[in-house]
């Protein structure tokens, strides 16, 4: 009975130690119903997120200055926000869905204050990746690939690649 209750106390110490670690903070959800999709960091303090309702609003993109411990808002009336990709704290990129077959790439240049819809191919976007302002791709639904060597203005499609679930793996030299 002894050794029962040693080896029950020793994996309560074990399982609290592994779930309590150092540096994490919790930050309580404040918008209801929102998904978060994809969230990125360019720094200690400056951070992007964006997320898809499950309610009647399309989609929201959130930021921060101060490390997460509070987000600006900013929602979309016609998009329902899947992805995004920054490249430093003012230049980002956000794969948007409005439909069916209407996907589109929304670019920022000061942080998420101001969005541009690009011009974009008819396609269901999955993921998005931009490795510096100019140079970024990516990737939809039935192994479709975008790239863009201008920003986004122009894309090249490619069809049948294997790139199909995660661009972030994929270094510079696999797009250019």
């Amino acid at each position: 009975m002894k050794k029962l209750l040693a080896v029950l106390i020793l994996i309560l110490i074990s399982n609290s130690y592994s779930i309590s670690q150092s540096g994490w903070t919790r930050v309580t959800d404040s918008i209801p119903h929102l998904y978060i999709m994809s969230m990125q960091f360019t720094s200690a303090n400056n951070g992007f997120a964006c997320g898809s309702y499950y309610t009647s609003n399309p989609g929201a993109f959130l930021r921060t200055t101060n490390g997460g411990n509070n987000w600006i808002v900013t929602q979309f009336s016609e998009y329902s926000a899947d992805d995004l990709s920054f490249v430093n704290d003012n230049t980002g990129y956000i794969s948007a869905w409005q439909g069916p077959g209407k996907s589109y790439v929304l670019k920022t240049t000061n942080g998420g204050i101001n969005w541009s819809k690009l011009d974009s191919n008819n396609a269901s976007f999955f993921k998005i990746k931009f490795f510096d302002s100019n140079n970024g791709m990516i990737v939809s639904k039935y192994s479709v690939s975008h790239r863009t060597t201008d920003g986004g203005n122009t894309w090249l499609t490619r069809y049948g690649t294997a790139l199909w679930s995660e661009p972030n793996s994929l270094d510079r030299k696999s797009v250019v």
